[in-house]
């Protein structure tokens, strides 16, 4: 699969995003946020196998998965807390299919890689 890169690129890529956007997301948010979220491998094919049968159904070519960040309603709290969800995409990914519906509730966590 040549989309794989080694754990040493993946701790980059985490230093790189807490050293450069945590302190900023945290003094404007007033609060920690969510930095990375869990999908069970089980949750994730179903997902795609939803993605797959729906754009199969609807005749849609070329189809994809894309990842969005969002974030939640204020909690009890007042605190906003980020999230992402998936949306099935078309066409190499030039059109998102948003009769398809999305996928979202993941896991939130502030681990570190």
């Amino acid at each position: 699969m040549s989309k794989l890169i080694t754990k040493e690129q993946a701790e980059q890529l985490d230093d790189r995003y807490v050293n450069t956007r945590t302190s900023i997301l945290e003094t404007a948010l007033g609060h920690e946020d969510s930095r990375n979220f869990y999908y069970s491998i089980e949750d994730m094919k179903k997902f795609i196998k939803h993605v797959e049968d729906e754009s199969n159904a609807n005749g849609y070519e070329n189809i994809g998965v894309r990842i969005f960040l969002g974030a939640y309603p204020a909690n009890e709290d007042g605190n906003t807390l980020s999230t992402l969800f998936l949306t099935a995409t078309r066409d190499n990914g030039l059109v998102n299919s948003k009769e398809i519906e999305p996928m979202n509730f993941a896991g939130p966590g502030r681990k570190k890689y």
